[in-house]
């Protein structure tokens, strides 16, 4: 599956966690597949880097979906 692909699930992923807040829980689970999305893709590196930073759903939520996927 190409990277943009793997954004577009990430990011309807995030949108459909709000419909069901499970706070720590959703931060938790975005940052172990970003971890493991890094061992296949060399983008996911950066979103990591840059996510794992984040403490809650909705800042992680607004940096997956900012990502332009008609620019990858």
């Amino acid at each position: 599956m190409p990277w943009p692909e793997v954004v577009a699930l990430l990011q309807k992923y995030t949108r459909l966690e709000k419909q069901g807040d499970t706070g720590l829980y959703h931060v938790a689970r975005i940052k172990q597949w970003l971890s493991y999305l890094r061992k296949e893709y060399d983008e996911a590196t950066e979103l990591f880097q840059h996510v794992r930073v984040l403490n809650n759903s909705p800042d992680i939520a607004r940096a997956i979906q900012a990502i332009d996927i008609e620019k990858l």
